[in-house]
């Protein structure tokens, strides 16, 4: 298991290295790049949170596992990817990054990317969330503007099942900087 935060691109040449000295390894190596590189936008970390793409999510919430789910937007993404899409998505692995980081010391989680700009985080303890949210804004104040102009927010929303989580987002997009309930909130 990985403890730490590992770059893609070491993991990759690691992998058509072995491919190369042995044809053995590539049945292997497939697999783990499947692993590793399900969404290459978020690319898989194994650390004590599992991360997924939008297919692993959605086999997950259809589970309707109890716990806490946390949705999680970038804002005013369209500015950012009026820049040029590479700085979009720069941005989406950006903040993959930063919240897969903000993990790290948590329990047993999940992160996904359920598509697009955003993304979805789960534990069944409450206090995790708590810590989550705490940590990501404040990573978010460490990241650098893009393309010097652009500061990175993200709002948030809080449920008990993916539904309410995803319907307290749309109410904090709509309350931007205004913490008004402690199931939806926005940062900006």
């Amino acid at each position: 298991m990985l403890t730490e935060l590992v770059d893609p691109e070491i993991i990759l040449k690691l992998l058509e290295e072995l491919e190369k000295e042995n044809e053995i390894y590539k049945g292997i190596t497939f697999s783990t790049r499947q692993y590793f590189f399900a969404d290459p936008l978020m690319p898989i970390y194994e650390n004590n949170s599992a991360v997924g793409n939008k297919l692993a999510f959605e086999l997950f919430t259809n589970k309707n596992k109890n716990g806490f789910y946390v949705s999680i937007d970038i804002n005013n993404f369209k500015d950012i990817n009026k820049i040029n899409h590479t700085e979009g998505d720069k941005a989406i692995k950006l903040i993959g990054y930063t919240l897969r980081k903000c993990t790290s010391n948590l329990g047993r989680t999940k992160l996904f990317r359920s598509g697009g700009d955003e993304f979805v985080f789960f534990s069944e303890i409450k206090e995790d969330v708590n810590l989550f949210i705490d940590k990501v804004i404040e990573e978010l104040e460490q990241l650098e503007l893009i393309d010097n102009t652009i500061k990175i927010t993200l709002s948030f929303g809080v449920g008990k099942t993916y539904i309410d989580a995803d319907n307290a987002l749309l109410l904090a997009k709509n309350r931007k900087n205004e913490i008004s309930n402690p199931i939806h909130y926005s940062i900006e």
